[in-house]
């Protein structure tokens, strides 16, 4: 057992904080009471210990990280003190500025474990904030400029200082009609879709077209996309925008690049007349149908949920997605127990097979799927430590798809696996948390642009060991 009292740097008492004990197997908690005192029960074992309140975690004996944090041995039948007085505060001055004109932001919010505070002038300072590494978020409130980010490293009695470059967001307008007859078509909901994360297809409908068909997308943010149309009135099909018309295809979408407060008026958008693809999935082995899954237009982000236009596959392995313009469209299988594939049996979508939609039609594809590879391996700190928990996700490289996903934590063992569709060239993503701290980001890089390589073969088994980097102290 572990008790102790929680106190400020003046000998108050910290009322009602969280109080959380992490050993690498095991999290307890409690919190304090009104005289700030908490009491633990624990198995056995070393622990970090930190206690957080309204100005920012602070960890056993005066830390500011977990990786810090001294390490609290529980012994059967007895029980460890451990008190803990708050480190004299700090304060954090956070200004935000346009991205590109530099002019400042005079009215916005901040958000940080050490609070939440607003101002009209141009400036946030905050003077009660413990020691360490924040992530800020701005919130301007001029319904301009889009939501800002930043880190800041507090150390202890001094100031530290945060400029926030933030982008105004853009304007994007267009029209949607029928192709045949020219009338304007209301409730088709435009969609602009990052070319480096084409999986964010279908996280909303994007911006519907009124009664004159006419759609004005506010707050862009700045960057490369391709555009979708969500036809919703029964009558219409979906399509990416191409240069010439309604495509089925993500790689013949016309690409367009926004910048910050730019306004871009996009040509009318053409809509044609709705169909349908059905069909069975089997298992490419046995030829029994699958008894359960997706089929979409898209992969999905493992965190963020599926698209609004996912498809399940039926216990006798039978889907039907309908609303689908008449042009040569490409699916994604992602039936359970099976590695995720595209038509045409590959694993790379602009290499995939398509199929012919026609209006007020219904077209048959059916397909078998397999197990693909089976990758496993252990995922370990630089240290040689293995990591408590992460999510491991395989984006394909060559089109920024999320094509595979691994969960592990350590009483299960320090090992992960997953089914990957071989041969294929991956980059991983990575969401890994340790001591009640999380972590994330991509393998061998900062972003999916500069992150390594890993070459997924087409066998059945492949061990693929993972370092993931060092946690920031």
């Amino acid at each position: 057992m572990a008790a102790g009292v929680l106190t400020h740097a003046d000998g108050s008492p910290v009322a009602f904080a969280p109080v959380v004990a992490f050993s690498d197997t095991t999290t307890v908690s409690t919190f304090t009471d009104v005289q700030g005192q908490y009491t633990l029960l624990a198995y056995p074992g070393d622990y970090r210990v930190s206690f957080s309140t309204n100005y920012g975690t602070q960890w056993a004996n005066g830390r500011s990280s977990a990786w810090q944090a001294d390490l609290v041995t529980v012994v059967a039948g007895t029980t460890v003190t451990v008190d803990e007085q708050l480190v004299p505060f700090s304060s954090v001055t956070v200004s935000a500025v346009d991205s590109v004109s530099g002019a400042p932001i005079n009215e916005f919010c901040i958000q940080a474990d050490f609070g939440f505070t607003c101002t009209t002038t141009g400036t946030v300072t905050d003077t009660d904030a413990l020691p360490g590494r924040y992530l800020v978020t701005v919130y301007p409130q001029d319904n301009v400029h889009l939501t800002g980010y930043g880190t800041v490293e507090v150390t202890s009695e001094a100031t530290a200082t945060l400029t926030v470059s933030v982008d105004a967001g853009a304007t994007v307008t267009t029209t949607m009609t029928d192709r045949k007859t020219g009338a304007p078509v209301a409730n088709a909901c435009l969609q602009l879709v990052p070319v480096t994360e084409p999986w964010r297809l279908g996280m909303s409908y994007g911006t519907c077209s009124d009664a004159s068909g006419a759609v004005q997308a506010t707050r862009v943010a700045p960057g490369t996309y391709k555009a979708f149309v969500w036809a919703r009135d029964g009558v219409h099909g979906h399509q990416w925008v191409g240069p010439d018309g309604g495509v089925g295809q993500f790689k013949k979408a016309q690409t367009i690049t926004i910048s910050a407060g730019q306004a871009v008026a996009m040509p009318t958008i053409q809509l044609d007349k709705a169909g349908t693809i059905t069909g069975v999935v089997t298992d490419e082995t046995t030829g029994a149908p699958v008894t359960g899954g997706k089929v979409g237009l898209a992969s999905h982000h493992y965190g963020f949920g599926d698209s609004v236009y996912t498809v399940g596959i039926d216990s006798q392995g039978r889907y039907t997605m309908p609303n689908l313009g008449p042009y040569q469209w490409t699916v994604l299988f992602s039936a359970t127990g099976y590695a995720q594939e595209w038509m045409g049996d590959v694993a790379n979508r602009d290499l995939a097979a398509h199929v012919k939609v026609f209006a007020g039609q219904t077209t048959t594809y059916d397909t078998s799927v397999g197990l693909g590879t089976t990758v496993t391996g252990e995922v370990v700190w630089p240290d040689g430590s293995p990591v408590p928990s992460a999510r491991i996700e395989f984006v394909n490289a060559d089109t920024g798809e999320n094509m595979g996903v691994a969960d592990l934590w350590l009483p299960a063992g320090p090992t992960y696996t997953a089914q990957v569709k071989g041969r294929q060239r991956v980059k991983i993503r990575y969401s890994a948390s340790a001591y009640g701290e999380s972590y994330s980001g991509w393998i061998g890089g900062t972003s999916f642009a500069d992150a390594a390589v890993y070459a997924i073969p087409r066998t059945e088994q492949y061990t693929l060991n993972l370092t993931l980097p060092a946690p920031t102290a």
